[in-house]
């Protein structure tokens, strides 16, 4: 269960995570992403979350788009 505010940002990441749980194909690029990020900056956080950010930002605009 979440309680979130309704204009909190935190929806977009509810929002991401549906639309893998719909799209299993792009939840498990996703995945591979997430191992070579952890490969490549497994010391260094926010090397990490940018080696995802480009494909977070894609997929939320995709779910942004289809709950409209």
């Amino acid at each position: 269960m979440h309680f979130l505010e309704p204009q909190s940002h935190y929806w977009e990441r509810l929002l991401f995570r549906d639309y893998l749980i719909a799209h299993p194909q792009l939840a498990r690029e996703y995945a591979e992403i997430k191992q070579r990020a952890a490969a490549a900056h497994a010391a260094d956080r926010a090397g990490f979350a940018r080696a995802k950010g480009e494909f977070i930002e894609r997929v939320t605009a995709l779910a942004q788009k289809s709950s409209a």
